[in-house]
């Protein structure tokens, strides 16, 4: 990886008025190249290991949040409490 790509740009952010030297916050800027650049590897890495991905893994991909998560427990729940199973005593 080039240099260029793991620098970023650092700025000083004052954390109260007047600005004083010990109450700065370091606010750091991650070059733009490099943004896209990571943008494309994830997409790849993503579609590559899309098959291995376990289907019931939720939140860690777009369009597949906890939410989907809850609704398919409350619906699992759901179907399972209709059934009569006989329990052994």
């Amino acid at each position: 990886m080039s240099t260029a790509m793991e620098e970023s740009r650092l700025s000083a952010n004052p954390k109260s008025k007047p600005a004083c030297w010990d109450k700065l916050r370091p606010l750091s800027l991650t070059d733009n190249f490099a943004k896209v650049a990571e943008g494309f590897m994830a997409k790849w890495l993503l579609q590559d290991m899309e098959a291995a991905v376990d289907p019931n893994q939720f939140g860690n991909q777009n369009g597949v949040s906890t939410t989907h998560y809850l609704i398919k427990l409350v619906c699992t729940l759901h179907m399972n409490a209709n059934k009569h199973a006989h329990l052994p005593s």
